[in-house]
C-alpha cells in the first residue's frame, strides 16, 4: 500500500460543530449531540494517524461547519474539503471527478460511525489490491452501510449513496450484477438512535475498543454517557 495508490475520505452525511444544524434524537440536546458526533469524527483523525504515512487521507465537512470548528481542529486538520451534504449523491460524482480516479483503492467512511481500527483499513486496501473491480461493504448487524471501498468508481452502483447507504442487502445484489468481487464485513457501528447510543456505550466498555478508540476519545463518550445514564437503561 503506497501513499500514491490508496486514499481514504472521511465523509459526514450532516454539519456537526453548528449546534444549529447537527441532528440530535430522544432527549439529547443540540450542543450534546454536536459533541457525540464531532467526537466520533475526531476519533477517526487519531485511527489516520497511524496510518498516515501508507495512504492519502481527505477530510471532508459540511460547508455549514465552517465557521464552527474549534481551533485545535483548524491546527490538527488544515486541509479540509467542503461540501453540502443536502446535495450528497452530486458530491460524491464530484469526489470521482476530483479524486477517485488518482486512486487505484479508494475508500468512503461515513463519520458517524466507530469500530475501524487502523489494521482494518490496511486489510480492506490489501483486499481491494487486485486488478479485477473489487469493492467492499462494510455495515453494522442491521441494513445500514458504514464505509465503501473500491478499486474503480461504478456510478451505476455509487452514485445514489444517500439512499442506497440504508441498504445492505440491495447494495450487495446491485454490485453482485455488476461483476465486482464483493468482500464484507459487519463489525461497525452507526450512531444515529438511541439504540446505537445504548450500543456505543456498551462496545466502549470492552477492552478491545481501545484498537479504533482513543483513552482521549472515551472520556468525551464517557461525560455522555454520564449525562444521559437514563437513555441507557
Amino acid at each position: 500500500m503506497t501513499k500514491s495508490n490508496s486514499c481514504i475520505f472521511l465523509l459526514p452525511l450532516f454539519p456537526f460543530y453548528n449546534k444549529s444544524k447537527v441532528p440530535s434524537f430522544e432527549q439529547m440536546t443540540h450542543e450534546d449531540s454536536s459533541l457525540l458526533f464531532s467526537a466520533l469524527y475526531e476519533n477517526y483523525r487519531e485511527v489516520f494517524n497511524e496510518i498516515k504515512e501508507d495512504c492519502t487521507i481527505v477530510y471532508l465537512m459540511d460547508e455549514n461547519d465552517k465557521d464552527n470548528k474549534p481551533d485545535y481542529i483548524k491546527e490538527s486538520i488544515p486541509e479540509i474539503s467542503w461540501i453540502n451534504t443536502d446535495s450528497l449523491n452530486n458530491e460524491i460524482k464530484n469526489l470521482n471527478d476530483r479524486h477517485f480516479k488518482l486512486y487505484h483503492n479508494n475508500l468512503m467512511i461515513f463519520s458517524h460511525s466507530i469500530g475501524i481500527s487502523p489494521a482494518d483499513i490496511k486489510k480492506i486496501f490489501s483486499l481491494l489490491e487486485i486488478e479485477d473491480e473489487s469493492v467492499f461493504i462494510g455495515r453494522g448487524n442491521d441494513e445500514r452501510i458504514s464505509l465503501l471501498g473500491f478499486n474503480s468508481y461504478n456510478e451505476d452502483l455509487f452514485g445514489n449513496i444517500k439512499e442506497d447507504r440504508n441498504h445492505y442487502n440491495e447494495m450487495l445484489i446491485k454490485a453482485g450484477k455488476e461483476e465486482n468481487f464483493v468482500h464484507t464485513l459487519n463489525n461497525y457501528m452507526l450512531i444515529e438512535t438511541r439504540e446505537d447510543f445504548i450500543k456505543l456505550y456498551n462496545e466502549l466498555s470492552k477492552k478491545e475498543s481501545l484498537q479504533y478508540c482513543s483513552q482521549t476519545i472515551h472520556e468525551k463518550f464517557t461525560h455522555l454517557f454520564i449525562e444521559y445514564k437514563e437513555l441507557l437503561k
